[in-house]
């Protein structure tokens, strides 16, 4: 809801180029440690959503012009490239989208546009909480789930591991039923597990993941 409100009814990224955090985001230099600001009031936030932050950011200074890490013609380039959606395979999302770095600046990586992608926020988040990876150059890029990572170099008869993949294929079976798209369900399940417990129920997870394809 926080983001219809701040995109607006006719408010459309890809003409007005303007990066995706406009909210005033401060980072500790020393510890890292960041908060949005609003109302006189610090709210903290988490590590991903400062990583998010730095991916798609304008920034702003007392005493000098407000600079934008990704230049609106950039933004318009990768719109106009990635079709306005999200990369995550089987994501429908083609709103809150946000850009991300494939190789973070931290890590060497630039503003061309082989190193930028769209990505939804939820997907943004998880990535940048270390649930999903994304590698390659756009728009050929690689997107795994650790999940998917973790269930592949498992020993054999990691009784979590058989759990989780015995939930996801129930709850991928009833949308499916609910006559969604393979793909589109396989993705909107991943993402409701990695936004639910370290044993959520099938129940809720169908829930979430129907919540994720806008039922």
């Amino acid at each position: 809801m926080c983001n219809a409100v701040l995109a607006g009814d006719d408010a459309v990224d890809e003409h007005r180029g303007r990066a995706k955090f406009q909210i005033a985001t401060v980072t500790c230099p020393s510890c890292a440690h960041a908060s949005h600001v609003g109302a006189g009031i610090d709210v903290p936030i988490d590590r991903a959503d400062r990583e998010r932050a730095e991916c798609d950011a304008q920034r702003i200074s007392p005493t000098a012009r407000a600079t934008q890490d990704v230049t609106p013609a950039k933004r318009r380039a990768v719109y106009r490239r990635d079709g306005g959606k999200c990369c995550v395979p089987g994501c429908r999302s083609s709103r809150y989208l946000e850009i991300h770095h494939v190789v973070p600046r931290g890590a060497g990586g630039t503003h061309d546009l082989a190193n930028l992608t769209l990505i939804c926020d939820g997907h943004h988040h998880a990535l940048h909480a270390g649930k999903l990876s994304i590698t390659g150059k756009a728009a050929s890029l690689t997107v795994r789930w650790a999940r998917h990572a973790a269930r592949e170099n498992a020993p054999m008869g990691t009784t979590h591991v058989s759990a989780i993949a015995e939930l996801e294929a129930d709850a991928l079976k009833a949308l499916v039923g609910l006559r969604f798209s393979r793909s589109a369900a396989r993705s909107a399940v991943t993402l409701a597990l990695s936004r639910l417990g370290p044993a959520p129920k099938l129940e809720h997870v169908i829930r979430e993941a129907l919540r994720r394809l806008n039922v």
